[in-house]
């Protein structure tokens, strides 16, 4: 109350101090301190996924999906890899379709390339 008197003598005025309301909640911490805390992990995202569209251009080996599971199912000139990556088999047009249970194929269609037009693409690259 020193100060309080301190305040009352320069200023000339009477106050009165208003009375403190007892602190009923104490928020508490939401993260532990640094060495206990469990939080603050998160892996990487996993790039799942389409990595090309319908009816797009494809190189043989290209990834065509990345997913968990068999989302999407391989049809023709597709294939599986271990962890259920879809990739293609030959040059071709990406096809997506579905089957007779609804479930979603990948199709690759393979245009049908004559002899002589094969022929005049080797000898111009030569």
């Amino acid at each position: 109350m020193a100060l309080w008197s301190r305040l009352l003598e320069f200023s000339g005025r009477v106050a009165v101090p208003l009375p403190t309301l007892p602190r009923l909640f104490v928020r508490g911490a939401t993260k532990k301190s640094t060495s206990v805390s469990k939080n603050g992990r998160d892996s990487a995202g996993r790039r799942l996924g389409l990595k090309v569209g319908n009816r797009e251009r494809v190189r043989a080996g290209q990834v065509l999906i990345r997913q968990r599971g068999t989302k999407w199912l391989p049809g023709g000139n597709v294939g599986l890899g271990r962890d259920h990556t879809i990739y293609a088999l030959r040059d071709g047009l990406v096809a997506f379709t579905r089957n007779r249970a609804g479930r979603s194929v990948v199709n690759l269609e393979v245009p049908v390339v004559e002899e002589a037009e094969v022929v005049a693409t080797a000898v111009a690259r030569r």
